[in-house]
């Protein structure tokens, strides 16, 4: 009888032990399931940004979804590789327009989410995928866009080993270089970008500078009693179109023909200049000086091109003036968008804690209710044993 007891209790201890393990059970089953909704609502957002962005009926770009995108898996709400796969659906579609916008977005995501994606596209397997795309699809405005991207990735991670297989992808495919558009490359941009270029061009510009002003001064005193026929009596017009010296600004490069004209009026008006003091210190009448009336008719016509450069001066000032608002306009969204970012990461960071937090403490009372348990099985087994010694006294 003592021993069914025994036996009766032991039993009812195990089964006490694996509720409370059932219960615990339960509660990491609970979070796993709540995990398991949250990461299904954010990849379903996902899924209705990227349908958004890639949509057939769209004329440009949805940049807002787009950044959208580029904060989820910067965020670590969807996984690089789930954003990719879904990429790669929208590249291998029948409709060039949605394969286009899904490029346009591969572009900004590997633009604005930093490793995590360049782990992904930097594979072997990733770029066999393009290169598998390149030859399967038959609208060169994809296959045109493909290549410019495999370009632009080989010459951004040329540096880096870990990425080795972006550049091996162009160099070890002599089908992929034949195919490649060789004006992918802005030769003004690469220009641009040249540092020992503009270093180069800023000596030359230097040196023609000073001999120019050395040969306006040895013609100073030599040009006064000469004619000017060689000057215009009209202001001479541009040949440049004014769109053409726009880009040409854009680019960095100086106006040579401005500079000329500034050259030209500036040892015009010195050889009025001292023309009328030669002339007012010998008391001649300037009247009958027709070296000071060629110089006056001269100076006069190349005024009207004076007010005309600036004027263009002008507008390029109040151009630029805008673009500067825009930039600081930029750089403010920019620091908002940071802020906006390290909240949200402040808020997942605090409901994290919030639940570890909830977990010890359940975790704890449910600890505690074992110890309880067990000192209860203790002392009951106390008991049993002293019941034993006494039984085996009588």
């Amino acid at each position: 009888m003592t021993y069914v007891h025994v036996t009766y209790d032991l039993l009812l201890v195990v089964v006490r032990s694996v509720r409370s393990l059932l219960i615990v059970s339960c509660i990491k089953r609970r979070r796993y399931r709540h995990c398991v909704r949250m990461f299904r609502s954010t990849t379903s957002n996902f899924d209705k940004l990227l349908d958004k962005a890639t949509s057939n009926l769209r004329l440009e770009p949805d940049w807002p979804a787009i950044l959208q995108i580029c904060d989820l898996i910067r965020q670590g709400d969807v996984q690089p590789k789930y954003a990719l796969a879904a990429i790669k659906k929208k590249l291998y579609n029948a409709n060039p327009h949605i394969a286009m916008f899904g490029l346009q977005v591969l572009e900004s995501c590997v633009k604005h989410c930093g490793n995590p994606i360049h782990d992904e596209i930097g594979t072997k397997q990733y770029m066999e995928q393009l290169r598998d795309l390149v030859k399967s699809t038959s609208h060169d405005d994809v296959k045109n866009k493909v290549l410019e991207l495999i370009q632009a990735w080989a010459y951004a991670f040329r540096n880096s080993p870990k990425y080795r297989a972006v550049q091996e992808n162009i160099s070890g495919s002599p089908n992929l270089q034949q195919v490649v558009p060789e004006d992918d490359v802005d030769p003004e941009l690469a220009r641009y970008l040249n540092r020992s270029y503009w270093e180069q061009r800023q000596s030359e510009e230097a040196q023609q500078h000073e001999k120019q002003l050395h040969h306006v001064s040895d013609r100073n005193g030599s040009r006064v009693d000469s004619p000017l026929s060689q000057q215009p009596s009209a202001p001479m017009s541009s040949t440049t179109p004014s769109n053409k010296l726009q880009h040409r600004h854009e680019n960095g490069e100086t106006d040579t023909e401005m500079e000329e004209f500034v050259a030209t009026l500036k040892m015009q008006v010195e050889i009025f200049v001292n023309r009328m003091k030669s002339n007012s210190s010998r008391g001649r009448s300037i009247a009958n000086d027709s070296s000071v009336q060629t110089l006056f008719m001269n100076i006069t016509a190349m005024h009207s091109r004076l007010l005309k450069h600036i004027q263009q001066q002008d507008d390029s000032r109040v151009y630029y003036e805008e673009l500067q608002d825009k930039l600081a306009q930029v750089k403010d969204a920019r620091a908002a968008l940071d802020a906006l970012r390290e909240e949200y990461r402040e808020k997942l960071r605090r409901q994290a804690e919030e639940a570890e937090r909830i977990r010890q403490m359940q975790m704890a009372h449910k600890l505690e209710i074992m110890r309880k348990k067990k000192q209860e099985y203790l002392q009951y087994q106390r008991q049993l044993a002293l019941q034993k010694i006494q039984e085996q006294e009588r």
